[in-house]
């Protein structure tokens, strides 16, 4: 995965493109069943940046953990923090919260430089979970392994994060060039916007990158995160 666009060993979690269609339809053409077959630049950085909330009357709102904790990477612009996990690293910006694996050189990014695993945040569109997550999924394959030469879905279900109904899809990809990973985005309201939140993984499928279980373990760790003056 690109730490330019944070790739992991050949991911990008980083470079972060937001897709198209506003619509909450059903999943984007060619989207792959489930079945047996088949981030460029820092987050913030020269990437899409991060629309503001909507505005929308917050719901059922979590604890919520507030910046400043180094255990945490906070966007309090989504009002959520993702948990920073063993063996991971902060690396969040102004934008959105950022953690990944220590970055390594690699010859697989335009920077030179990866990371084995990595999650950040970026806001969404529409308001059905299940669509968002089946709309950006591909965007994330893309953005953490450049061009892919197939796909398997491995996993897609209802999920709860931060007390919210969201979507989880799970892909394995096979990378034209640099190792092959597992991306995963995960689709939610904000548990204090009602913003439509995204949240992307990916890790390579390598023994530098950790066991895929860390992926369950950042997603059941998201929680609502106050405001960066915690009013």
């Amino acid at each position: 995965m690109a730490a330019g666009a944070l790739l992991v060993g050949g991911a990008v979690v980083g470079g972060v493109v937001l897709l198209g269609g506003d619509d909450d339809g059903g999943s984007p053409p060619n989207q792959a069943e489930p079945s047996a077959s088949v981030p460029a630049d820092p987050p913030g950085q020269d990437g899409n940046k991060q629309r503001e909330p909507d505005g929308q009357p917050p719901q059922e709102r979590e604890p919520t953990d507030q910046p400043g904790r180094s255990d945490v990477a906070v966007d309090s612009a989504l009002g959520i923090s993702l948990p920073v996990p063993e063996g991971f690293r902060n690396q969040s910006t102004a934008d959105r919260a950022y953690v990944s694996t220590d970055p390594y050189q690699c010859a697989t990014s335009d920077s030179g430089v990866c990371v084995s695993a990595g999650a950040y945040t970026l806001a969404g569109k529409g308001t059905i979970p299940r669509a968002a997550a089946e709309r950006d999924i591909a965007a994330n394959a893309a953005d953490a392994y450049g061009e892919i030469k197939g796909h398997r879905q491995v996993r897609a279900e209802r999920v709860t994060v931060a007390g919210k109904e969201g979507y989880l899809v799970r892909w394995t990809v096979d990378a034209a060039k640099g190792p092959d990973g597992v991306v995963q985005t995960v689709a939610f309201p904000s548990p204090v916007s009602g913003t439509m939140t995204i949240v992307r993984l990916g890790f390579d499928d390598t023994d530098r990158a950790p066991e895929l279980s860390v992926m369950d373990t950042i997603v059941e760790g998201i929680r609502a995160a106050g405001p960066k003056n915690g009013v």
